[in-house]
């Protein structure tokens, strides 16, 4: 027994429900031992057996082995890592050699806290070596957890993928706090994702969306601002209303689908915690946004709001307009950059954000 290791070898009498799975490589080999245990006052019909892997030709070290043995029946043993009394040293030295393609089901409960960044570090740069943590609340964790979400929805199939991503929100419910999803496709269960992420805060979604080129576009950038209204003598640029996509026509064939922005809209409504909503790239237009707002105006929690490079029109802005006016509102950023608004729309906007500071409205 070596110093201070009592507690982790003590672990290894406590794997009285593991049922050991291992190579075919350990098996075969004639050192490697089987070993049944049982809990003290146990039903000794119960005991069940413990893998302990073969000691080499040049022996190590008694903990050395044990960390060995922990790791291969971590699967079905996790909590081995909290019996009392095992070394910090000997927690981080699992936690470092724990492979990175256990189940999410295994390690999402049970490695958790400082200690086990290192591991969730690795899970990220498995994922996407570009992964910051810092980009995530400063947790590997989060970030890993978030990340993978993005991903799932991006490769999301409806006929395949369902359950798939129900799961996965199911146990990383607790640790997803922004969600960025691009290039994402329609027919993604929106509500179900707001109803499992509770302490969502950020939502960032862009779906495939075929824009037309820049050089066919005439887009009038219009600055908000409190006081200033259109100059009669401002002048507009030629907009071509052909070019953008209305009246059912495109609406469902490229960019967020009507469905997708209802279910956002009656997810807004529900959410007690969001506080950003980015919804740009999505070709929305006046009738996506109609309905977004239907949301919006019950919603007293987001204050900020991205529709930028959308087909937003000047009907659309009136919508918005209404929702600045209202008694829930507390946005203090709104972009809409990149849009199709006009003379009339700068209007509504200018009488929906009359006598607000411009410090407090953008």
């Amino acid at each position: 027994r070596e110093g201070g290791s009592g507690g982790l070898i003590f672990c290894l009498l406590q794997m009285t429900t593991v049922e050991s799975r291992t190579s075919e490589a350990s098996l075969s080999d004639p050192s490697s031992k089987r070993t049944s245990v049982a809990s003290a006052g146990a039903d000794p019909s119960r005991q069940s057996e413990v893998f302990i892997p073969a000691l080499p030709k040049n022996p190590d070290l008694l903990t050395d082995i044990c960390v060995r043995a922990i790791i291969t029946n971590f699967s079905h043993c996790p909590r081995l890592l909290e019996v009392q009394g095992v070394p910090k040293k000997y927690k981080s030295k699992v936690i470092n050699l724990l492979p990175t393609t256990l189940p999410h089901e295994v390690t999402a409960p049970n490695l958790r806290g400082p200690e086990s960044e290192s591991y969730w570090r690795r899970c990220c740069q498995d994922l996407d070596r570009n992964i910051d943590a810092a980009t995530h609340g400063s947790s590997w964790k989060r970030a890993f957890f978030e990340e993978k979400l993005a991903q799932l929805l991006r490769l999301y199939k409806p006929a395949m993928d369902s359950d798939k991503v129900k799961r996965f929100l199911e146990l990383s419910r607790d640790y997803i706090y922004a969600l960025k999803a691009t290039n994402i496709s329609k027919g993604i269960d929106i509500r179900t994702i707001a109803q499992h992420l509770f302490n969502l805060t950020d939502l960032h979604l862009s779906y495939k969306c075929d824009t037309l080129p820049p050089d066919r576009l005439h887009i009038l950038e219009t600055s908000l601002s409190p006081s200033p209204f259109p100059s009669p003598s401002m002048h507009t640029p030629k907009f071509d209303n052909d070019l953008y996509p209305r009246d059912g026509v495109g609406q469902d064939a490229q960019g967020m689908g009507l469905q997708d922005v209802v279910d956002l809209s009656w997810s807004i409504r529900a959410s007690k915690s969001l506080t950003s909503l980015s919804l740009p790239n999505n070709c929305l237009t006046d009738e996506h946004v109609r309905v977004l707002t239907k949301g919006l105006s019950e919603n007293s929690t987001i204050t900020h709001l991205d529709l930028s490079h959308n087909l937003i029109e000047d009907r659309g802005v009136k919508a918005i307009a209404k929702v600045l006016a209202g008694p829930n509102c507390v946005l203090t950023k709104l972009t809409l950059t990149n849009n199709a608004i006009r003379s009339q729309g700068a209007i509504q906007l200018s009488f929906a954000l009359k006598g607000v500071s411009p410090t407090n409205k953008s």
